[in-house]
């Protein structure tokens, strides 16, 4: 039996961080691929988007820091702390379709 090592919180964020990108790709449906954009974009077309827009643009810059200032294999030039990871997590559920539909369904089911 493998000895399952518990994921970083580095790497939990770089997951929901890259969900929350495939989200808005398939939310906001145009030819772009750039995080930015898509999440202005989506932010003005979607309010659950834009309930999060200023946080994703944070995130969005900590990603990039960890990301594109690598210089080491498992070093990062910054690190998340739990509180944020906990929040990414959060929001990458949210923004998943599974979600989004149960919400949208159980929303317009009281109307």
């Amino acid at each position: 039996m493998q000895n399952a090592t518990k994921p970083s919180l580095s790497e939990r964020f770089e997951v929901s961080f890259n969900q929350i990108h495939e989200a808005l790709k398939r939310a906001v449906n145009i030819n772009e691929n750039r995080f930015m954009v898509l999440l202005r974009t989506g932010a003005r077309n979607h309010q659950m988007i834009n309930t999060y827009k200023k946080d994703l643009e944070q995130y969005a810059k900590l990603r990039n820091a960890m990301v594109h200032e690598k210089v080491a294999v498992g070093y990062y030039n910054a690190e998340p702390n739990e509180r944020v990871v906990d929040h990414i997590e959060k929001i990458a559920l949210i923004l998943t379709p599974k979600f989004c539909f149960e919400y949208c369904y159980k929303r317009s089911s009281f109307l």
